[in-house]
């Protein structure tokens, strides 16, 4: 089934910030490694915290949030605890997107009941998004095992995981089913009014995007 070109469009601005989302969370999470990766081995002792708080005028900080120095770096890591949270977040906030805003939309523009607007690779993304919700994200015969857009992506007993690069594919994989609809990108006349070196480091920048904010 083609969505009408406008759900589509909407639905690629929402996939191109929910992907920027998770670009920048992961890069941050790289620098924060790397900060954290500095303090000397001696600090790193088990009742040694990290703290974030909210700082009051005149009065102690309040404490908002609390981790041990010595765990950071687990929890930091590309499929710690953090990258898996934000993941999640990502899988289930799209499908909301799609279930609750984008869906009803093109159903009323083609005539048709919510249900009868059925895209595979988005039934796709409902089984992973139960498997989040239901299961702890681990993939279950039930419903990640009968996906079958992305029915190589994960195995039963898989932790869910996206990262940028697969965020894409499933973006890219979307536009395919829709007969080719070209996700947003770059403006050919910004690249044209760029100096070379700065279309060369653009190009860099790209490149190495995924594997940079890993």
């Amino acid at each position: 089934m083609l969505l009408p070109c406008a759900v589509m469009d909407d639905f690629s601005a929402y996939l191109n910030d929910a992907i920027g989302a998770l670009v920048y969370g992961r890069a941050g999470l790289r620098a924060q490694r790397e900060l954290w990766a500095t303090v000397h081995e001696e600090a790193v002792v088990k009742d040694k915290l990290v703290v974030h708080g909210v700082s009051n005028p005149g009065r102690e900080p309040e404490r908002v949030q609390v981790w041990r120095l010595d765990e950071l770096q687990h929890r930091l890591a590309p499929d710690g605890p953090v990258a898996q949270f934000m993941s999640d977040q990502w899988v289930s906030s799209v499908y909301q997107q799609w279930e609750e805003v984008l869906r009803p939309q093109a159903a009323a523009l083609l005539e048709l009941s919510r249900n009868d607007v059925k895209i595979p690779i988005l039934g796709d993304l409902r089984r992973l998004r139960d498997d989040v919700v239901h299961h702890r994200g681990v993939a279950s015969t039930k419903n990640t095992g009968r996906c079958e857009t992305v029915a190589s992506w994960f195995a039963v007993g898989d932790r869910i995981m996206f990262d940028p690069q697969k965020a894409y594919e499933f973006g890219e994989l979307l536009c395919e089913s829709q007969d080719g609809y070209q996700m947003p990108q770059v403006s050919s006349a910004w690249l044209e009014a760029c100096s070379q070196d700065e279309r060369e480091r653009f190009r860099e920048a790209i490149a190495g995007l995924y594997t940079r904010s890993s």
